[in-house]
């Protein structure tokens, strides 16, 4: 009976160990990212913003241009 708890206990050890390398890894903490995330948002919605301002004034121009 002892030899057996102790491969009991041999195995309960290796099976916490195996978890622990094996488990869920620790979640990480992206909060300092999000800022950099905002701004990279803010300067594609401004590039988006622009670019139509410009296709804007290109069909403008066409317009223009066919008129004469």
């Amino acid at each position: 009976v002892r030899s057996l708890e102790t491969a009991n206990a041999d195995l309960e050890v290796k099976i916490r160990e195996w978890y622990e390398k094996q488990g869920p890894s620790p979640t990480r903490d992206y909060s300092n990212y999000f800022k950099i995330i905002e701004d990279l948002r803010d300067k594609i919605l401004g590039a988006t913003i622009d670019n139509s301002k410009i296709v804007l004034q290109v069909d403008n121009a066409r317009l223009a241009a066919d008129d004469f």
